[in-house]
């Protein structure tokens, strides 16, 4: 896994544990801390670090069928006639939660999931 010289160590091992399938790490340091954008089952992920190292939050996106079944029937069973293009999955220290992409030819729909299946519409938007 290739870094950069300035990257913090601690924030090298962390990812190490929480990404060890990860794919092509490039490492960036910013005034806030430490990022690193990776590929992980063909989808492109951030984790976030603080100047310390310490884990803030990742970004990971990947398909519906990745999507946790009981999350997925709940998304499903109330908006059946929309097809689910990509989850973002958000974590971080307090808590994890799903962002939704769903359309199909005439609507788009983005959810916010939390892990108690509660839904929330964050955009909804007819395409025509």
């Amino acid at each position: 896994m290739p870094a950069l010289m300035d990257t913090n160590s601690r924030a090298l091992r962390d990812f190490q544990l929480r990404f060890n399938k990860a794919e092509n790490a490039r490492w960036f340091s910013d005034k806030d801390g430490i990022v690193s954008y990776f590929m992980q089952n063909g989808y492109g992920n951030r984790a976030y670090y603080d100047k310390k190292g310490r884990w803030q939050f990742s970004l990971l996106l990947y398909g519906e069928d990745k999507l946790p079944r009981d999350i997925r029937a709940s998304v499903k069973s109330t908006y059946f006639d929309l097809s689910v293009t990509t989850v973002e999955e958000v974590q971080s220290i307090y808590g994890m939660a799903y962002i939704v992409h769903l359309e199909n030819t005439s609507n788009l729909k983005v959810l916010r999931v939390n892990s108690f299946g509660e839904m929330e519409i964050l955009l909804d938007l007819d395409k025509e």
